[in-house]
């Protein structure tokens, strides 16, 4: 059965999102985490229960950047900090406790299976870092800052 509905798109935040109405949701069986995709020009909300963002999985998103599944973190955050620090599977976890510890070593065996090219972007990362620093440092708003003493 199709059913549709108008709603409107609202602030939430410093987001936006759509309200939607109990019974659709109801309807949908849509509650607690969801995945969404774009097919062609149409939004797909489906359920994903538990099990589905905890499994550990790295997926690419649409500009083929590896995430953990069931979450917004990037692999090579999650590389860079472990790199970084030093930090063990385990205090990844830690410092990251929405994390399952099967994501943290799903991340990291992705890392250990793809590892020169996420060193390659790490290392790209870095190098843009520093341009932006290096023009920063004659920047106006930092003559303006030095000029107060506040730098």
């Amino acid at each position: 059965m199709n059913t549709s509905t108008r709603s409107k798109i609202v602030k939430i935040g410093n987001s936006r999102g759509v309200r939607i109405p109990r019974a659709l949701l109801e309807q949908a069986r849509l509650e607690g985490d969801v995945e969404m995709s774009l097919q062609g020009d149409r939004l797909v909300i489906r359920s994903i229960s538990p099990s589905d963002s905890a499994t550990g999985e790295v997926l690419l998103d649409d500009r083929n950047v590896p995430m953990i599944a069931g979450t917004t973190l990037k692999v090579i955050q999650l590389v860079i900090e472990h790199l970084t620090y030093g930090w063990s599977p385990e205090e990844l976890k830690y410092q990251h406790p929405y994390l399952s510890l099967g994501q943290v070593y799903s991340a990291l065996a992705y890392y250990w299976n793809h590892q020169e090219e996420i060193e390659q972007e790490i290392e790209r990362q870095s190098h843009a870092v520093e341009q932006l620093r290096r023009a920063s440092l004659h920047s106006r708003a930092r003559s303006t800052l030095k000029a107060q003493g506040m730098l």
